[in-house]
């Protein structure tokens, strides 16, 4: 099976927490492929058996709408129904709270391109970078939950 994982990454927190997804994905049996989203071709969805989202959240303590801005704009790019067929997942990183409404923002988007099938994935959180510093990575713990998410997520897709 061949999973899509779509990211944004402005200070490296969503990337570094994608790469252990991308392990365990690889693991559970899959083929995956990790684009950030400046470098995304939506007419390429369909070749994709499942698609994961990755963002940052932007916001999310206080709006509904945090999913970062530049993953809001490339997943409204992608034809409606064009998820219908393809399982869905998604996975923030956060700095202070707001992590599960950036994934509940992701689940919306994706539901109004055809995503039937919303596998939720983990928040872990990753301090805020300031003008001199990226900030402390994401803990060991969280990045092994993303390696579980990747892994249970390829896992249950061979199954069906």
């Amino acid at each position: 099976m061949r999973i899509l994982v779509l990211y944004y990454s402005k200070t490296g927190h969503t990337l570094e927490a994608v790469n252990p997804m991308m392990d365990g994905l690889r693991s559970g049996g899959s083929e995956a492929e990790a684009v950030n989203t400046k470098g995304f071709n939506a007419k390429k969805i369909s070749e994709y058996d499942a698609l994961i989202v990755g963002s940052p959240c932007w916001g999310g303590s206080i709006w509904k709408k945090s999913a970062a801005f530049p993953v809001v704009r490339t997943l409204k790019k992608l034809p409606k129904n064009s998820l219908k067929e393809i399982r869905c997942g998604g996975i923030s990183t956060y700095s202070v709270k707001g992590g599960e409404t950036t994934i509940e923002h992701l689940r919306r988007l994706l539901e109004s391109r055809g995503c039937q099938d919303f596998r939720p994935g983990p928040t872990v959180k990753a301090e805020i970078a300031n003008g001199i510093s990226r900030g402390p990575s994401i803990e060991d713990e969280d990045l092994k939950k993303l390696k579980e998410y990747g892994s249970s997520f390829a896992k249950q897709l061979e199954l069906g």
